[in-house]
């Protein structure tokens, strides 16, 4: 798909503007569908500028005009959060999804690749996971929507409407421009605690290694129908991973540490209260999972269909991430 127009539902966010910068690289022409109240300043200085529609998942005219004149469609925004009302989730993202992917249809656009998550599985200690690990989240709201998307995506593809494409990024996204997760760590760096002594492993997706791959799903013709693993190749523990944080924002590695059985009990409490009190919990099992158990993925499959390979290792994304996040956290 030599210098496609492609839209890029989320474009202005953390993931997404890496995105458009890749794409804008490949010499491709961008579109970004942003949400109202959310900023692109992330975009200032891409060049040429993406093309700024303002929109929304709950629009579908809108959704469908974004989508007019595009050959791909990349598709990232979603409600992404481990707590809330199961309807908000089906609304918005499996909602948003089914009206993206037939405006998407209905444009002509040949391929649709969209942004899944590895929380279509349960975090129940996975050593070397691939893309036929069981799709078991149902109980949890977020996870449950993305299986749904994933389903709508696989039937277009089967029904000849679209090439589709799923990709599940490593459990723990970073890199520069990430204003939630790593600042959220850094504040709160008192409280921090470890599960199970921070043993467990984990997989991430440096920001710029997952835009790579996800150019890549746009342009193989073999992707089309396939579903993607697309992860760092090292697999640090948490230990390691908020240390690396921690020390290189000058703070001292955290040594405290609940047990994964406590924790979860304690998890499991706070979810009671927080549907008897309708306030979200400080602490849910969806959290303890992740951090007190092994959650590891490999991506085998991507570096072979694809020919992809993660470009920058964890060290050196890490001393990347910190730089600016030092810079950032300074404002």
């Amino acid at each position: 798909m030599a210098g496609m127009r492609a839209l890029v539902t989320g474009g202005n966010g953390f993931l997404g503007s890496h995105l458009v910068r890749r794409l804008t690289a490949a010499g491709h022409q961008v579109r970004v569908l942003y949400q109202q109240g959310t900023d692109h300043d992330r975009l200032a200085d891409v060049d040429p500028a993406p093309e700024l529609v303002q929109g929304d998942l709950l629009d579908a005219p809108g959704l469908a005009r974004a989508c007019s004149g595009c050959e791909a469609v990349f598709h990232l925004a979603a409600v992404v959060q481990d707590w809330g009302p199961r309807e908000l989730f089906e609304r918005v993202n499996v909602g948003g999804t089914r009206d993206l992917l037939r405006g998407a249809v209905e444009a002509g656009a040949r391929r649709f690749v969209f942004v899944s998550s590895l929380a279509v599985h349960r975090y129940v200690g996975i050593t070397d996971g691939d893309e036929t690990w069981p799709r078991d989240n149902l109980a949890q709201p977020y996870g449950a929507s993305k299986i749904a998307c994933e389903d709508l995506l696989m039937q277009a593809q089967a029904a000849g409407e679209i090439e589709a494409v799923v990709v599940r990024p490593g459990v723990v996204p970073f890199g520069v421009g990430d204003r939630l997760s790593m600042p959220e760590l850094v504040r709160n760096h008192g409280a921090y605690r470890h599960v199970g002594g921070g043993e467990a492993r984990l997989c991430s997706a440096y920001a710029p290694n997952l835009a790579d791959a996800l150019l890549r799903c746009a342009e193989v013709p073999e992707a089309a129908g396939q579903v993607y693993v697309v992860a760092d190749d090292e697999t640090p523990t948490w230990r390691e991973f908020s240390d690396a944080l921690f020390q290189g924002m000058g703070l001292a590695p955290v040594q405290a540490s609940v047990p994964l059985g406590l924790a979860m009990a304690g998890a499991t409490v706070a979810e009671a209260w927080a549907r008897v009190s309708g306030r979200p919990p400080l602490i849910n099992r969806y959290r303890v999972s992740l951090a007190g158990r092994d959650c590891v993925f490999r991506s085998h499959k991507a570096k072979r269909e694809l020919g992809w390979q993660p470009a920058v290792g964890f060290a050196d994304a890490m001393a990347e991430t910190l730089a600016w996040l030092r810079r950032y956290l300074k404002k």
